[in-house]
């Protein structure tokens, strides 16, 4: 009985644990943000560092889109973040990103991807 006591505090104290580490990331996006209000892109590219750090993430990539409205979807701007925090950022300029098709469905749904090993 007190072996199961103790496995189960373990776990409830590894819960907590991560549950306070993201918290304080979260905080620190916060933080950043009302810091560094000037440069989009630095803040774009710090809140895409805290979330790779979070998720324990590979790549993650953040694309603006044109306009919600046209019924053609393009991008304006990527940002595209691996683990070892290289990161990369391009503008369209006069032509569209060229969109592919996780990008289609995360722009049309309006849904988070998160895509499995």
């Amino acid at each position: 009985p007190f072996c199961g006591i103790g496995i189960t505090n373990a776990k409830l104290f590894d819960i907590s644990m991560r549950e306070q580490e993201r918290n304080r990331v979260l905080l620190e996006v916060a933080r950043d943000r009302f810091e560094e209000q000037t440069c989009l892109d630095s803040i774009v590219l710090k809140i895409m560092m805290k979330a790779l750090t979070l998720m324990k993430c590979e790549r993650c990539s953040v694309l603006f889109l044109k306009n919600e409205g046209d019924q053609e979807l393009s991008f304006t701007k990527s940002f595209n973040l691996t683990s070892s925090f290289s990161h990369t950022s391009s503008e369209s300029g006069s032509a569209p990103l060229v969109s592919n098709g996780i990008m289609d469905y995360v722009a049309s749904r309006g849904e988070a991807v998160n895509i499995p090993d």
